[in-house]
């Protein structure tokens, strides 16, 4: 991948993370307590908002595989050590499981109303479940975040000081995922795009007309 020839190119793959994980979490009816059961049947039975919710968000995270590539490769460039392109693995891990969970709680509760089920059935039987799924998900991705940002700052694709707000961004992304509540998605997407889009300035500098540096 030649980055330099391909800046504006690589800025919007890094910003399709943030945009399609907002559109999918506006998306979402808000749940404000995901251990209520109930609350998650009545947001689930707006069939429409709640799976095509859940399906655009898990391609926003799929998009934050191919986001975090692009920003690992920009690093590897910059600083001559491929080290840095490791970080994509927790990353892309994480990542995963994020967009299946998504996915099996966006289909799920869809499914079992067609079938002439109750959604809280299936919240029920899953209980043990997603949650885990999205714990461990939680904990890759910040594995992968965190150093992706480190490695960012470093590779002066964002200024120093620009560089300790995005890993402030990032250590609180992955403590927002802990809140067992549909707010705390909002969250992400606002982090999302504190993470990710000066990153993304930084990758096009002599187009703006600015230094990331």
């Amino acid at each position: 991948m030649d980055h330099p020839n391909h800046p504006r190119r690589d800025a919007l793959a890094v910003l399709a993370f943030p945009f399609t994980l907002t559109v999918g979490i506006a998306l979402i009816p808000v749940v404000a307590d995901y251990s209520d059961h109930q609350q998650a049947q009545r947001a689930a039975e707006q069939t429409g908002r709640w799976l095509v919710g859940h399906l655009v968000a898990a391609v926003g995270f799929g998009l934050g595989i191919q986001a975090a590539a692009v920003i690992a490769g920009r690093i590897v460039e910059r600083t001559r050590e491929p080290k840095w392109s490791l970080v994509v693995l927790p990353f892309a891990a994480g990542a995963a499981l994020h967009a299946a969970g998504l996915g099996l709680d966006g289909l799920g509760p869809v499914a079992m109303g067609a079938a002439g089920g109750q959604a809280s059935t299936f919240f029920d039987a899953t209980a043990d479940i997603l949650p885990p799924v999205f714990v461990v998900g939680a904990v890759l991705l910040a594995l992968g975040q965190i150093p992706l940002v480190i490695g960012a700052r470093k590779a002066g694709l964002v200024s120093p000081r620009v560089g300790y707000v995005i890993l402030a961004a990032a250590v609180t992304f992955a403590a927002v995922e802990a809140i067992p509540s549909g707010y705390g998605l909002y969250g992400l997407a606002v982090l999302a795009w504190g993470i990710y889009g000066p990153i993304a300035w930084g990758m096009k500098p002599g187009e703006l007309g600015i230094s990331a540096s």
